[in-house]
């Protein structure tokens, strides 16, 4: 297989190779496969949509597509000459000189791809702000399709699957490392000190308490975990973010080694830790930036206003901002949630499309 020439000339272990340089995974280090170096990397595990899989699946899948577009790209030449057809490069130029604008449309969806492409280290700020708009629209969908919680769930566990201990070190590069230490002791990054600062300043956090007595809380938590509108009565944090796995799975203890009570908050409070820091900053002021301008369009934008100017003028960072601010309750499709929540989110699709 790796043989294979692809379409574009080079053989698929060629590609393999510039998919493994640029790749945040980098498991298996101490594996001996004969030299075979690439071997290494695709036998490490990834995130595809919402499952976790092996890389040498996905390259299987992108070799599968290459053959398919090669056999496609081939019967259709062999018509063309049947036919005494124009070829595609020829249907191409006409259609970009009798519908100009559509060719236009054309090429700014492929810059915004290629901009999406880019390194969050290398981004600029319009590149992170097309990336963050990307994902809000996503996001969007899902709010509409009712799968708003689903989508949180996953992205905790794509943070914290198979007990995970450092986001910081998830951030940089999925390897052995994300499990060697906790977010308290990472020490690997120039981030890694202010990482710190932020996960014993977040920890802190709860949700904002809610009317009604604890056998209220609970009552709604059954009737409601499936969906993820059920509150935790420890952490006060939604059930889909406590625990975010099935109810079933809750209720019978099947995954409570992995996920026990309490553990998804932590994961996205260290997320957002990890995320806020990284690159400078760059992705986290911006994200911060945007809730701020929302907040401030609120009915309580006279809150924390001295907070708001100090923001504003830099006068204080991520570690500035108030505990209140970041716990408050904000709207979310059918239900609420405490801001943070919706910080982790906007963070980690940002940085999705990012990397």
């Amino acid at each position: 297989m790796l043989t294979f020439q692809l379409p574009s000339g080079v053989t698929l272990l060629q590609q393999v190779k510039i998919w493994q340089e640029g790749s945040r995974t980098q498991f298996n280090s101490k594996l001996d496969l004969d030299g075979l170096e690439v071997g290494k990397w695709l036998m490490s595990p990834m995130w595809w949509d919402s499952r976790q899989v092996m890389i040498m699946l996905r390259v299987f899948y992108q070799l599968d597509m290459a053959v398919e577009e090669a056999w496609v790209l081939k019967a259709i030449e062999r018509r063309q000459v049947e036919l005494n057809a124009l070829s595609l490069q020829q249907w191409d130029d006409w259609d970009s000189t009798v519908n100009h604008v559509a060719a236009v449309g054309r090429k700014q969806k492929r810059h915004r791809r290629e901009k999406m492409e880019m390194d969050i280290n290398s981004a600029d700020e319009g590149y992170i702000k097309d990336a963050l708009d990307h994902a809000a629209e996503e996001l969007e969908r899902k709010n509409y399709m009712e799968s708003y919680w689903w989508a949180v769930e996953a992205r905790i566990q794509e943070w914290g699957e198979e007990a995970i201990q450092c986001q910081l070190c998830r951030a940089h590069t999925w390897s052995e490392s994300c499990y060697t230490h906790s977010a308290r002791e990472c020490r690997m990054w120039n981030e890694s000190e202010r990482f710190r600062t932020l996960v014993n300043k977040l920890s802190g956090l709860d949700g904002e308490e809610k009317e009604g007595t604890d056998a209220d809380a609970d009552e709604g938590e059954d009737k409601e975990a499936d969906e993820g509108y059920g509150t935790c009565q420890t952490c006060r944090f939604p059930v889909a973010v406590c625990q975010p796995i099935s109810r079933d799975d809750r209720k019978s203890g099947r995954r409570e080694a992995e996920w026990g009570r309490c553990r998804g908050t932590d994961v996205l409070k260290q997320t957002v830790a990890a995320l806020l820091v990284i690159a400078g900053g760059k992705l986290g002021k911006m994200v911060i930036d945007e809730e701020m301008a929302e907040w401030r369009q609120s009915s309580e934008s006279g809150r924390w206003v001295d907070m708001m100017e100090e923001w504003k003028k830099g006068v204080i960072g991520f570690e500035g901002l108030a505990d209140e601010w970041l716990q408050q309750q904000v709207s979310c499709g059918r239900g609420g949630e405490p801001r943070i929540v919706r910080i982790f989110l906007q963070l980690t699709g940002g940085f999705k499309q990012l990397t």
